[in-house]
C-alpha cells in the first residue's frame, strides 16, 4: 500500500522541507515503518510512503523531466506496455509515468486500475492530478487557499501541514449519517475537498481547472445482445481477471468471507490462484459468538470445506463496551480501535504479513444485481411471455403468490417515490428514525433524495453504479486500511466488470425464478451449491441487539455526558435519542442508535 502527499506554492515561494515532513509523519501510525521518498524542488514538495516495500526508493522521474508521486495498481500492465512500446517488466508506477509522458491528460481514460497521483511538469510548472474512475484510492485537497495547492491521501496530513483547519462540515456529517452522497467533492471538513472519481486537475500558478476523463455511459445500460451462456462465460472471465490483477506478487492476501455470493466467489478465486504459488489466503468472517439457527456459519463452512487450505478467522464482537463507545478515527466517521470487527480484520491481516484485503463491495450494483425492476420493465415493454414465465418460476422457487409477486416485483417499481412512501414501501426504517434524533435546523440536510429506482432494470443498474455511495465506501476502507499499511481491493468494482455488467439485458439477472442469475451461472465451478443456489442473506452478527441491551444503562450515562457538548446539542436531539434508548427497541432502532452513537462520539472526541 502507498500514501501520497505534497504541495505547490503557486506564488513561487520555496517549498519547506519541514512542512512536508509534518505531512508525512501525520500519515504514519505507531508501529508502522514505511519506506519514504521525499522531494522538494523550488516551490514543489512531493512525498510517497510505501508500506510494502523493504528497500529505499526515490520519487519517480521520467526521461523528459516529469516527476510523479503515485498510489497506483494497474489492471492491464502487459497491454499498456505493448501500447507504449515499453520492453520488459516495470513497476506500475513507472508504467504510469511512461503513459503520462506519451499521452498526457488525454490518455488517462486509457489507464485501467486503482490510482491517485500528482505529476509535476517542470517545463510548464504545473501539476496534473487524477483519481481512478471508481474512487478506490483517496485524494484530498485543501481548498479556499489561493496561494497554495496541497493534497494528501489522508485529511490529517493537510491538517498537519497547516493547509487546512479541522472545522467540521456539520451538514456533511448529517448527510453521511443518512447515507446521502450527492456531492463527491465534499468532505467531513469545511477546508478540505476531494478529487471526484473519474476526474483530473490541471494546477498552475494561474488556475486550478478540473476536468472529467471518464464517467459511466447511460447508453451502455442493457445495450448488449447475447445469450445467457455467453454472458455467464464472459462475466466469469472478467471477474477472474479482476481478482488476479489485484493479487500482490508476494506474501499472503486477506479477504472478507461472509457466506454470500460476492465475497465467497472472490475468496474461492483468490485461494485457487494463490495455491499455485503456495501462498495463503487469510479469510475473515463476521459471526456471532455462539452459533445459532440464523447465522452465516454453515455457508462459510461450505467454502472452507471446498477450499480446505484457506486460513480462516471468525471475527466477533469481543468487547461490547468498546464496540458501542469506541475511539473514533480522526479522518472519518468510523471507529479506529480493535473494538470494531472491521478494525480487527485489518490489524490481524497486516500483522500476518498481508498488504492487500479483497472485498466483495460493489457486486449488488452490477455483477450480482438482483434484477430490481426487471418484471416492471418487461410489463412496460410488452414482453408478456417473459413476465408470465418469471411469475410462474418465482411461485415455484420462492413460494410467493401472484399477488406478492405483482406487488413486490412489478407495482413497487411503477409507483412514484412519493406514492411508495405513502404506501409504506419507502425506506421508512433507519432513515425515518434518524430524522427523529436530528435537530430541526438540519431540515435541509435531511431532504436528501434516495436513489430513484424505477421500472427499468437496466437504468436501475446505471443509477446504482454511478452513485457516489460506492466511492464513499471504498474511501472508508482505504482510510481504515491506511492505519495498518493495508490496501483494499474491490474486484466487483473493476471497470471492466462494471461496464460489462451494465451492458447486459435485464432479463439475464432475473431468470427461471432466480435473482442474480447471470452471476450464479458464471460461478458454477467456483461456488459451492449451498451458496450459489441460496436465496437471501442473514445478518452477520445478529446478537448486537442483545449486547446493546446489556449496555443500556452505561449508554444512558454516556448520553448524559454528551449533553454538555455544544456541537452535539446543535446537531442532535438528545432527548429523542434517550427516548429511543429507553424504549422497547424495534428492528431499525439498533442501527439508528449505532450510527447516532458513532457520529456523536466522533464529535465529542475530535471537535
Amino acid at each position: 500500500m502507498r500514501l501520497i502527499c505534497g504541495f505547490f506554492h503557486r506564488d513561487g515561494q520555496t517549498a519547506e522541507k519541514g512542512r512536508l515532513g509534518a505531512m508525512v509523519d501525520a500519515m504514519i501510525e505507531p508501529g508502522l515503518e514505511p519506506q519514504i521518498a521525499q522531494l522538494t524542488e523550488g516551490s514543489l514538495a512531493l512525498a510517497v510512503l510505501d508500506f510494502a516495500r523493504k528497500t529505499p526508493f526515490e520519487i519517480a522521474h521520467g526521461e523528459h523531466g516529469l516527476i510523479l508521486a503515485a498510489d497506483c495498481r494497474l489492471d492491464e500492465p502487459e497491454a499498456l506496455r505493448r501500447m507504449l512500446g515499453v520492453d520488459g517488466a516495470v513497476a506500475d508506477e513507472s508504467l504510469l509515468l511512461s503513459a503520462l509522458q506519451d499521452w498526457g491528460s488525454a490518455g488517462i481514460s486509457r489507464i485501467l486500475g486503482d490510482f491517485a497521483f500528482a505529476a509535476w511538469n517542470p517545463q510548464t510548472r504545473s501539476l496534473l492530478c487524477a483519481r481512478d474512475c471508481m474512487g478506490i484510492r483517496p485524494f484530498f485537497m485543501a481548498k479556499n487557499n489561493r496561494r497554495d495547492f496541497a493534497f494528501a491521501s489522508l485529511p490529517r496530513a493537510l491538517h498537519a501541514g497547516g493547509f487546512a483547519t479541522r472545522r467540521l462540515d456539520e451538514s456533511y456529517l448529517v448527510n453521511d449519517l443518512l447515507n446521502v452522497f450527492s456531492c463527491p467533492e465534499r468532505s467531513l471538513f469545511q477546508d478540505i475537498s476531494k478529487l471526484a472519481p473519474g476526474n483530473f486537475l490541471h494546477v498552475s500558478s494561474n488556475e486550478i481547472r478540473p476536468e472529467v476523463y471518464w464517467k459511466l455511459d447511460p447508453e451502455l445500460a442493457g445495450s448488449r445482445t447475447c445469450s445467457s451462456e455467453a454472458a455467464a462465460e464472459e462475466l466469469s472471465e472478467k471477474l477472474i481477471e479482476a481478482v488476479r490483477c489485484r493479487l500482490p506478487e508476494t506474501g499472503p492476501v486477506a479477504a472478507h468471507l461472509s457466506g454470500g455470493l460476492d465475497s465467497s466467489a472472490i475468496s474461492v478465486l483468490a485461494a485457487r490462484m494463490l495455491r499455485r504459488e503456495k501462498r495463503p489466503l487469510l479469510a475473515y468472517s463476521f459471526l456471532p459468538e455462539i452459533q445459532g439457527e440464523e447465522d452465516e456459519r454453515p455457508f462459510v463452512e461450505a467454502v472452507l470445506k471446498q477450499e480446505s487450505d484457506i486460513e480462516w478467522m471468525p471475527v466477533t464482537i469481543a468487547d461490547p463496551e468498546a464496540f458501542f463507545m469506541p475511539r473514533m478515527d480522526c479522518d472519518q466517521l468510523f471507529p479506529s480501535d480493535s473494538g470494531h470487527p472491521d478494525i480487527r480484520v485489518c490489524a490481524d491481516a497486516a500483522g500476518r504479513g498481508a498488504d492487500m484485503l479483497l472485498s466483495g463491495w460493489g457486486g449488488d450494483e452490477g455483477a450480482t444485481f438482483n434484477g430490481r425492476g426487471a418484471l416492471a420493465e418487461a410489463l412496460l415493454n410488452g414482453r408478456w411471455r417473459y413476465l408470465a414465465q418469471e411469475i410462474e418460476s418465482l411461485k415455484r422457487t420462492r413460494k410467493w403468490t401472484v399477488i406478492q409477486i405483482m406487488r413486490g416485483e412489478v407495482l413497487a417499481y411503477l409507483f412514484s417515490e412519493r406514492l411508495r412512501s405513502l404506501l409504506g414501501k419507502h425506506r421508512h426504517d433507519i432513515a425515518a428514525r434518524i430524522f427523529r434524533v436530528l435537530q430541526p435546523g438540519f431540515a435541509d440536510a435531511r431532504r436528501g433524495e434516495p436513489l430513484r429506482i424505477g421500472p427499468n432494470a437496466a437504468m436501475n443498474r446505471y443509477i446504482l453504479l454511478s452513485s457516489f455511495h460506492l466511492a464513499r465506501r471504498a474511501e472508508h476502507w482505504a482510510l481504515m486500511g491506511a492505519r495498518h499499511g493495508l490496501a483494499v481491493g474491490f474486484p466487483m468494482l473493476d471497470r471492466r466488470v462494471v461496464e460489462f455488467s451494465l451492458s447486459l439485458p435485464s432479463a439475464l439477472f432475473l431468470r427461471g425464478g432466480w435473482k442474480r442469475r447471470v452471476f450464479r451461472d458464471a460461478m458454477v465451478d467456483v461456488l459451492p451449491d449451498a451458496i450459489r443456489m441460496r436465496h437471501g442473506k442473514l445478518t452477520p452478527i445478529p446478537e448486537v441487539s442483545g449486547m446493546m441491551e446489556t449496555q443500556r444503562e452505561r449508554l444512558l450515562l454516556y448520553l448524559a455526558e454528551l449533553r454538555g457538548h455544544p456541537v452535539i446539542c446543535t446537531l442532535f436531539d438528545l432527548g429523542e435519542a434517550e427516548k429511543i434508548l429507553r424504549s422497547d427497541w424495534e428492528g431499525a432502532d439498533i442501527p439508528t442508535l449505532l450510527r447516532f452513537l458513532n457520529m456523536a462520539t466522533y464529535v465529542q472526541q475530535h471537535h
